[in-house]
């Protein structure tokens, strides 16, 4: 395949939130695909993980490919490629295909000008993967203002701006896909994570919008509601909880971190959540449906939360949750 077709022809995505977690893998995964990715990160200079994990996938792929395969993704001359602004992170058939690109969502004027700069590079988008994200907690009436605009600003602002620059591109080539990484907290509420959890319905919501009014452009919008996996958007946000001193809900939120921890710590494989984004965006999956919840336990929770009566499914966490959380309410 010769660099001149490249641009008309080798889908491109926008991956927002890459330096580590779920935004990493999904980058892997659809440049082990054969989609070049433009790899969103505040500090495209840090992205030392993104690299560790290509280089990775380099290597197995390269030896897949020295016994032939059915389906060969492109692979370079060896020589690393910049564009533009964009440089590949590496030479191999996984890393020639990812570009680091300076993309903080939450700078508005830089959303815009990222998604212009990798139109003109590559000539098309046809995947935007919204990930970027944090978690926020604390009990409400003991978390700022500031606290939940944050929140809101790289959560929901960030993520409706990133949408709105690639939509023209999109509607122009009338194909496309946007992924949306919620989380099984837009599905369901919990006690101590009320900024995170309206963030996250917010998206939901604002993904119901956007499915109906693109789907005339034949662009495909999918919601991924994952549950706790391995990922540090946790541990960052563990480090961001809202106290007040002499709060009555201190010993709830101890137990809700606990819990947190915990449930963090045996999460599931961030990986298995990448393969579905690109499963989902390369058309393997999604016929007819439009929100995935993963793992299983979680879409039976899930599904639980959508028949049941809310007071009933109220009572059923309550009797799951620690003793101290269920006093409190």
């Amino acid at each position: 395949m010769k660099r001149s077709m490249d641009k008309k022809e080798q889908r491109t995505a926008i991956v927002t939130g890459t330096s580590s977690g779920f935004g990493l893998h999904i980058c892997i995964e659809l440049a082990a695909a054969g989609i070049r990715v433009a790899a969103g990160m505040r500090r495209p200079e840090a992205a030392d993980r993104l690299f560790a994990a290509a280089r990775e996938a380099d290597l197995l792929q390269e030896a897949d490919l020295s016994v032939g395969t059915a389906e060969e993704p492109y692979k370079n001359s060896g020589q690393a490629e910049q564009l533009g602004n964009l440089e590949a992170l590496g030479t191999g058939p996984v890393s020639s295909l990812i570009f680091p690109i300076r993309l903080d969502v939450c700078d508005d004027e830089r959303v815009s000008t990222a998604a212009a700069e990798v139109f003109d590079v590559f000539g098309r988008i046809d995947i935007l993967v919204n990930n970027a994200g944090s978690a926020m907690g604390g009990f409400i009436g003991e978390v700022p203002m500031d606290g939940w605009r944050e929140q809101f600003a790289v959560n929901v602002f960030g993520m409706i701006a990133m949408t709105g620059a690639v939509l023209p591109y999109m509607r122009e080539a009338r194909r496309g896909c946007i992924l949306q990484i919620s989380s099984v907290s837009g599905v369901m509420g919990l006690p101590g994570y009320g900024p995170y959890v309206s963030s996250k319905f917010a998206l939901e919501g604002f993904s119901e919008s956007l499915a109906l009014e693109t789907s005339p452009y034949g662009i495909r919008t999918y919601v991924i509601e994952p549950a706790s996996y391995k990922t540090d958007i946790w541990e960052k946000g563990f480090a961001g909880i809202y106290r007040t001193d002499d709060s009555p809900n201190e010993a709830a939120l101890k137990q809700m971190l606990e819990m947190s921890r915990a449930s963090a710590a045996s999460g599931g494989d961030p990986r298995d959540v990448a393969k579905l984004a690109a499963d989902l965006a390369l058309g393997r999956r999604g016929r007819g449906r439009f929100r995935y919840v993963v793992p299983r336990r979680a879409a039976l929770l899930a599904a639980l939360k959508r028949r049941l009566p809310f007071r009933i499914f109220q009572l059923m966490m309550l009797r799951i949750l620690r003793p101290e959380v269920r006093r409190r309410s």
